[in-house]
């Protein structure tokens, strides 16, 4: 309550309102502290950044509300209408701070819909909301082709977006293939300032990446000189239209260092520097990039997104994706996507350690989508096999090959002994 009844000073709010708002965190913080995992460490600066996060919604209301109309006149007929901006931004500030951090979201939305009026008043409408926000960031972003413009894309993109403007600490956490560094690479191209390819992106922030690869190798000096020479570029610059942004990447391999170089994250995270005076241009953005969790006493000095496994739904559509590019080729392979999703599934539950992921997967769809667009002919089953046995190879006591063909209707007998795997090396090397 005394947090909400600082943030009225800046922004004037009904008595209704404030109640709302300290209803919708309290019960939030409730919320996160009876999870099992790692959203259960949780303290008062989760509070502090949600009502940093809203401020930040409420002052770029007009700016993102102008964008959501032109982007929403381009796409359907539907027209923005954003009656009460306080309750918007609201919505969108625990989108960030505490829905993004929750694998299983839906009960969430539920739990905080009760506090929210219409049409925020089912988690539906809380899950739209922040879906359209999310494409609006990811529609300013430019994009290749092939990119499908997924669930975990959007998301973490606008994470990244939010954060680095407020300069708030985002730990990305999930398995390899989950658009970490992909959407690392994105926000790079698309926050160029004035020079930003998109209207949205020319009045946010400046930013500049200086990455540092972690190891078990690393060092304490090593992150302290990445922020030192980061916050150099801070340095004399209007700080209002630019950042310099931390990312560490693969930051769990650092954990496994004897010389603890993590430790030094704490000061850093907190004012950019570790022992000299902590002047603005010091505290930088920061981005960490992981396949694990970390400790909590460093998770919870940022915002952490957990990215879980995608569901069939979810496959089967970044598959359609990836194909957009080319609907002609796309309708001749789509009705495989369902079958390579299922296949995908069964042999993620079998394999004993991850050997298989997210980027085999994804790979075995290009490789399909690239071979039926070649040919002009729908794929025939020696072709889908020879693409199986390039991605999902390698591993004796999984029969990739044979899970994938029993799903395959009208197969024939391929066998896979008939497939030269010098062949398939080769194709490796020399296809596009």
């Amino acid at each position: 309550q005394q947090i909400v009844q600082r943030l009225t000073r800046s922004i004037q709010m009904p008595g209704p309102d404030i109640k709302m708002v300290t209803e919708v965190l309290y019960n939030s913080q409730i919320y996160m502290r009876e999870q099992r995992d790692e959203c259960s460490f949780i303290s008062l600066r989760d509070v502090e950044r949600c009502v940093e996060v809203f401020k930040w919604f409420h002052s770029h209301s007009e700016l993102l509300i102008k964008h959501l109309t032109k982007y929403l006149a381009d796409k359907t007929d539907e027209k923005c209408v954003k009656g009460n901006k306080v309750i918007w931004s609201l919505v969108l500030a625990v989108g960030v701070c505490y829905h993004a951090s929750l694998e299983k979201k839906e009960n969430y939305r539920r739990v905080i819909s009760k506090f929210l009026p219409e049409p925020y008043d089912n988690e539906k409408g809380i899950l739209e909301e922040i879906s359209l926000i999310q494409d609006l960031f990811l529609s300013g972003a430019p994009l290749r082709e092939t990119i499908a413009r997924n669930l975990a894309l959007k998301e973490n993109v606008f994470m990244m977006v939010i954060c680095i403007e407020l300069k708030i600490p985002l730990f990305l956490i999930g398995k390899p293939g989950s658009s970490k560094s992909l959407a690392k690479t994105i926000v790079a191209d698309a926050m160029q300032g004035q020079a930003a390819y998109h209207e949205l992106y020319r009045e946010l922030k400046q930013i500049h990446l200086v990455s540092f690869q972690c190891s078990p190798h690393s060092t304490p000096e090593g992150i302290i000189n990445t922020f030192k020479h980061c916050a150099r570029f801070q340095e004399g610059k209007n700080l209002k239209e630019y950042v310099s942004v931390v990312v560490l990447d693969e930051i769990g391999l650092a954990e496994d260092s004897p010389k603890m170089p993590l430790k030094t994250l704490h000061p850093l995270l907190e004012d950019g520097c570790v022992d000299d005076d902590p002047k603005p241009h010091k505290k930088v953005g920061f981005i960490g990039i992981s396949n694990w969790a970390l400790d909590p006493a460093k998770m919870n000095r940022g915002i952490f997104v957990s990215r879980g496994d995608p569901n069939r739904k979810e496959l089967i559509k970044s598959a359609k994706g990836i194909c957009s590019s080319e609907p002609v080729t796309l309708h001749k392979v789509e009705s495989f996507f369902p079958i390579f999703a299922i296949a995908y599934e069964e042999i993620c539950k079998i394999q004993s350690k991850e050997f298989f992921g997210l980027r085999d997967y994804y790979s075995l769809i290009k490789m399909v989508f690239a071979l039926t667009k070649a040919s002009k002919r729908e794929p025939s089953p020696r072709d889908i096999a020879e693409a199986v046995l390039r991605n999902f190879s390698g591993k004796e006591d999984v029969k990739a090959l044979d899970i994938f063909m029993s799903k395959i209707p009208e197969k024939g007998d391929v066998i896979s002994e008939n497939i030269d795997t010098i062949d398939l090396v080769k194709q490796n090397i020399y296809s596009d």
